[in-house]
């Protein structure tokens, strides 16, 4: 049986064994569409905002600078309001995965502006859910209030639907820079942990 100071190895060695990806998401940021105003509502249907479908009402897609979101977005210059004008809406992805294999979803969000309430956005990969949510302060220009939220998921199918909702009518969490990236273990750490495992396992035997 491996003593306590090997098992720590083992678990240390396979904690850090593992990387992310490249982003599997098209225009998670919202940067490639094709407008130029300061804030404008995206109808469900319109193809104006590449990678993404848009479902509900309408979205709020924010230029920086406006007036309505007058602070810059997390990544680039454009951010998105799923409580349109009004909402609710969502927006959706067909992302290419690997059956059974992790997948870390991340974006960034925040309140909407000069409002202090709990925001929440629901989230869809494939057949699992789950919630980000928070309370948000009164965001102000000078303190936006981006938070980074994450979460894990399996795949179950080569083709992965990804969906974020907000089921407010007028005003609702903005949200940027959606990222995807699967978990891919490192070779060379893992073949490190497979070394030291055999050494230790070596060692006990001659005992």
């Amino acid at each position: 049986m491996l003593d306590n100071a090997v098992r720590l190895l083992f678990v240390v060695t396979i904690a850090n064994s593992f990387a992310f990806g490249a982003n599997l998401v098209t225009n998670g940021s919202f940067e490639t569409n094709s407008f130029t105003q300061s804030q404008l509502g995206v109808p469900a249907g319109s193809n104006s905002v590449p990678g993404w479908t848009i479902a509900g009402t309408d979205l709020d897609l924010y230029r920086f600078p406006s007036i309505h979101d007058p602070w810059p977005a997390q990544d680039g210059l454009y951010s998105v309001q799923l409580a349109g004008t009004p909402g609710p809406s969502s927006i959706q992805q067909d992302l290419a995965t690997q059956v059974g294999a992790e997948y870390v979803l991340s974006l960034f969000m925040t309140g909407h502006p000069f409002i202090g309430a709990t925001w929440k956005l629901d989230v869809m990969a494939g057949s699992e859910a789950t919630v980000f949510s928070g309370f948000w302060l009164d965001p102000i220009p000078s303190d936006p209030q981006w938070r980074s939220f994450s979460w894990r998921f399996t795949a179950t199918s080569p083709i992965t639907v990804l969906k974020l909702s907000d089921t407010n009518q007028f005003f609702g969490a903005i949200i940027d820079n959606i990222q995807v990236t699967a978990v891919v273990p490192e070779p060379s750490t893992l073949a490190l942990a497979g070394l030291g495992l055999a050494a230790a396992a070596l060692r006990l035997r001659r005992r």
